[in-house]
């Protein structure tokens, strides 16, 4: 910043001076302005698009992480029967479907903050309720219905945790298609793919070899409490983005 003068008599050069100073230093400080919050900005959008990536990862990952996880319990005690596994197909079916319509009609009945509220209640209960172990079955307890036993078996113990991930995913789409439109969502479809993929090759090959089903469980606990902290976060600071971020990229 050189101060530049003019040869003008007595206190003109003074006053030439500062006025020919003043400009410049009044544009920089204000292009410091512009360019810290231009970068306070993209920082914002950068801990977002993380944000989101990761949360939808990690909800498929779960997703399907845990229907080999509880099969691991259940078949010892009702057996590898076609019914036992049809029963487990239409629950996790059934809640999956449920969970797609939970989506829908947030996004489409419900303003922004309310969709935050019910949602953020939503993943505290069932952080509160977390424990997907079952309690044990004998050859006695099993009666003259398994499939309602196994129904409700699966219903108290993955069934609350397993539907707020089936929300997941076209919830979060929903809300990056709010926050940039135009804007094609193929790559979070293939993240989400990637997930489910990572978890259905990793159970047979890592998780099962290498953990005993009650580490797996644990593990399982706290990855899902990962995964909520997550959504919690970007609960928080989706308000503030929609305001702040005209669109979204992901590279």
């Amino acid at each position: 910043n050189r101060t530049s003068t003019c040869a003008v008599p007595d206190g003109g050069q003074r006053s030439a001076s500062a006025s020919m100073t003043s400009a410049p230093r009044r544009f920089g400080a204000g292009a410091r302005y512009i360019v810290a919050r231009t970068a306070t900005e993209d920082r914002g959008a950068g801990l977002w698009a993380a944000l989101f990536a990761g949360t939808i990862f990690l909800s498929a990952f779960l997703l399907f992480q845990v229907q080999p996880l509880i099969g691991k319990y259940i078949l010892p005690w009702f057996g590898g029967s076609p019914n036992v596994w049809t029963t487990c197909m239409l629950f996790f079916q059934t809640l999956l479907f449920g969970g797609y319509l939970y989506s829908h009609l947030l996004v489409s009945r419900l303003s922004r903050r309310q969709q935050a509220g019910l949602h953020t209640i939503l993943l505290l209960v069932a952080c509160l309720l977390l424990r997907i172990a079952p309690p044990p079955v004998s050859a006695a307890d099993i009666g003259d219905t398994p499939v309602l036993q196994i129904l409700w078996l699966l219903l108290t113990t993955v069934g609350l945790p397993y539907f707020v991930l089936s929300t997941t995913g076209p919830l979060l789409l929903s809300w990056f298609a709010e926050l940039s439109p135009g804007r094609s969502p193929h790559r979070l479809y293939a993240l989400s793919n990637a997930g489910s993929l990572l978890a259905l090759l990793s159970y047979p090959f890592v998780i099962e070899p290498l953990l005993p089903l009650s580490q797996q469980t644990r593990l399982w606990q706290f990855v899902f409490l990962v995964f909520s902290a997550c959504c919690s976060a970007i609960h928080r600071l989706r308000h503030f983005l929609s305001n702040k971020c005209r669109g979204l990229r992901f590279s």
